[in-house]
C-alpha cells in the first residue's frame, strides 16, 4: 500500500514522504485560513431587498424558518443570534438538519415588526453580523392545499386547491401579485397557459418571487407538463423552499424545473428536491434542472443550499443540477445529490466573482456529474475568486472519464483569471482536470484525490499536503471516507471535519 502524501500536486509523479508520522505531522500544523472575507448572501438588509420578500414577512399560523448563508470565509461557522423575537433559535451544529438555520414559531396573536441580528463567526476569529426586519402578517400569504373542497379564499383555514386556482392559466392576471404562494401537502400539477406554452412565468409586474413549502409538510410538484420561468428582464429576491420538483418536462430542448432569465440578484433556492430530470429533446443545450442563465444583467447574491437531487440522467449529454452564469457572491453549499449520471453536477458555468462551493456532497451511486467551473465567456468581466472546499465527490467507477472536477472548462480568460482555491475536498475515481493557468496558479491543499488519471502540477501550487493515490492504494471507500492507514490522516486532509 502506498500512503501518497504531497508538498507539490504532481502529474501522477507520486513523491513518497519518508514517514506517515512526519506527514501527519505537516499536515497538522496548517491553519485554514480565509480565502476571501466573509459575505452574506442571504438574507440581505432591508435597505437592498424588495419590500415582499419572504424573509420579510411571517404567518403567525406557519413556522418561520430562514436560512442563513454566507459565501467564503473560514468554515465551519459558529452562528448566534444577537436579537431576535422570543422563542426563535439557530441551529450551531454543522451536521444537525437546522445549522444555519433561523427557526421561529409566531404566536397566534402575534402581530408588527421584528428585528433578527445573526452573528456569524468563521474558525479564524472573523465576524460579520445580517440584519433585518421581520412583520407578522397573513394578509401577505396565500395557501394551497390539495384535495380541499370549501371556499377558495387562499387564507390558511380556507385555501386555493391547485396551482391553476393561484397562476389562473394567464401570466398578466394580477390578483396574487407578490403574494407567498405556500402549498400544504400534497401532490399537484405544474401548469400554466396557452401564452408560455404551458409553461409557468412568473412576471414582476403580475406574479410572485416567492414559492415556498409548508414547513415540515411533503409539496410535490409534478413537472412533467410544464417548467417555470422568471420575467427575462427582472425578478429579484426569488425564494423557492421547502418543494419537491419531480418529472421534468422532457419534449422540449433546454429542459429544466426552473429556469432563471433576466436579473434575478438575490435568489435562494433551499431545501428542496429535484427528481427524475432528463435532456429533454436535445441534450446539447443547457438542461440544467436549475438553470440561472443570461449574459446581459450582472446578478449577484445567489444561494443554492441544502437541495437533494436524485435521477439526473442526462448520460455524456450536458446536463446538471444547477448551472449559473455571471453571476458573483454566490454561494453553494449543503447540496446532495443520488443515483445520477450527468456531464457536471454543480456547474458554475460564467460565474464571476467571489463564490463558494462548499460542502457538497455526490457519493450515492454517481456515475458521473462531479464540480465544474467554466471560467468561460459566460462572464463577460474576468473571472476571479473561486473555492471549492469541503466537498464530497465519490462515483461508482462505471464511466473511467467523468469529471470529479473541473477548473476552467473553457479558455477564454486564459491567463487572466486569478485566486482560485480547492482545498478539503475529498475526489473519488473520475477525473480532476485542471486547466488553463490564470495570473496566478491555483492554490490545492489538503485534499484527498482517488484517480488513475495524471494530476496536473504546472498550474497549481501547493501548500499544505493532498493526499492521493489510485484505486489500488485502498485510501476511501465507496462512500469516501478514510480507511487502512489513511486513517491516521482523519480530519486533517478530505471532506470531513
Amino acid at each position: 500500500m502506498r500512503l501518497l502524501v504531497q508538498t507539490v500536486l504532481t502529474a501522477f509523479v507520486l513523491i513518497l514522504v519518508s514517514s506517515n508520522a512526519e506527514a501527519v505531522n505537516q499536515i497538522q500544523q496548517w491553519m485554514y485560513e480565509a480565502k476571501m472575507p466573509m459575505h452574506a448572501v442571504y438574507p440581505r438588509p432591508d435597505c437592498e431587498t424588495e419590500k415582499h420578500a419572504r424573509h420579510r414577512w411571517a404567518h403567525s399560523n406557519m413556522p418561520y424558518e430562514i436560512p442563513v448563508g454566507v459565501q467564503g470565509g473560514a468554515w465551519p461557522f459558529t452562528y448566534t443570534l444577537i436579537e431576535a423575537p422570543e422563542g426563535a433559535t439557530i441551529g450551531s451544529e454543522p451536521n444537525s438538519d437546522n445549522y444555519g438555520v433561523v427557526s421561529w414559531k409566531p404566536a397566534s396573536d402575534a402581530t408588527g415588526s421584528h428585528t433578527f441580528r445573526v452573528r456569524v463567526s468563521d474558525k479564524a476569529g472573523n465576524n460579520t453580523d445580517i440584519n433585518w426586519t421581520t412583520t407578522v402578517d397573513n394578509s401577505k400569504f396565500v395557501f394551497i392545499e390539495d384535495g380541499f373542497s370549501g371556499d377558495k379564499k387562499g387564507t390558511i383555514s380556507e385555501p386555493l386547491e391547485d396551482i391553476s386556482d393561484w397562476y389562473r392559466g394567464d401570466r398578466n392576471d394580477k390578483k396574487y401579485h407578490n403574494k407567498i404562494i405556500v402549498f400544504r401537502g400534497g401532490e399537484y400539477a405544474l401548469i400554466g397557459g396557452e401564452d408560455t406554452n404551458g409553461n409557468v412565468r412568473l412576471d414582476t409586474r403580475s406574479k410572485t418571487p416567492s414559492l415556498i413549502g409548508f414547513p415540515g409538510e411533503a409539496a410535490v410538484i409534478d413537472a412533467s407538463r410544464a417548467k417555470i420561468l422568471t420575467d427575462t428582464r427582472k425578478m429579484t429576491d426569488l425564494f423557492i423552499a421547502d418543494l419537491h420538483f419531480k418529472d421534468s418536462r422532457q419534449d422540449v430542448g433546454n429542459a429544466h424545473f426552473f429556469w432563471a432569465i433576466g436579473n434575478v440578484s438575490r435568489s435562494t433556492w433551499w431545501r428542496n428536491t429535484f427528481e427524475n430530470h432528463g435532456m429533454g429533446t436535445k441534450g446539447n443545450d443547457n438542461p440544467a434542472g436549475v438553470f440561472i442563465s443570461g449574459r446581459r444583467a450582472h446578478k449577484k447574491n445567489i444561494l443554492y443550499k441544502d437541495n437533494i437531487h436524485n435521477r439526473f440522467d442526462n448520460g455524456r449529454g450536458n446536463g446538471s443540477y444547477v448551472d449559473i452564469y455571471y453571476s458573483s457572491y454566490v454561494l453553494i453549499e449543503g447540496n446532495i445529490a443520488r443515483n445520477s449520471d450527468n456531464k457536471c453536477g454543480f456547474w458554475a458555468k460564467g460565474t464571476t466573482s467571489f463564490v463558494t462551493i462548499r460542502d457538497n456532497h455526490a457519493y450515492d451511486n454517481i456515475t458521473s456529474g462531479g464540480i465544474c467551473v467554466g471560467y468561460g465567456k459566460e462572464s463577460p468581466e474576468v473571472p476571479h475568486d473561486h473555492e471549492i472546499a469541503w466537498n464530497r465527490i465519490v462515483f461508482n467507477g462505471e464511466y473511467n472519464r467523468a469529471n470529479a472536477l473541473l477548473f476552467s472548462g473553457q479558455k477564454t480568460w486564459d491567463g487572466k483569471h486569478y485566486n482560485s482555491y480547492i482545498y478539503r475536498n475529498t475526489f473519488v475515481n473520475g477525473r480532476v482536470w485542471i486547466r488553463f493557468e490564470g495570473k496566478n496558479k491555483y492554490q490545492v491543499d489538503g485534499n484527498v484525490i482517488v484517480t488513475d488519471y495524471s494530476v496536473n502540477e504546472t498550474e497549481t501550487k501547493t501548500y499544505h499536503p493532498n493526499l492521493i493515490g489510485t484505486k489500488s492504494d485502498f485510501i476511501a471507500d465507496d462512500t469516501g471516507k478514510l480507511k487502512g492507514y489513511a486513517l491516521d490522516y482523519q480530519g486533517e486532509v478530505g471532506f470531513k471535519l
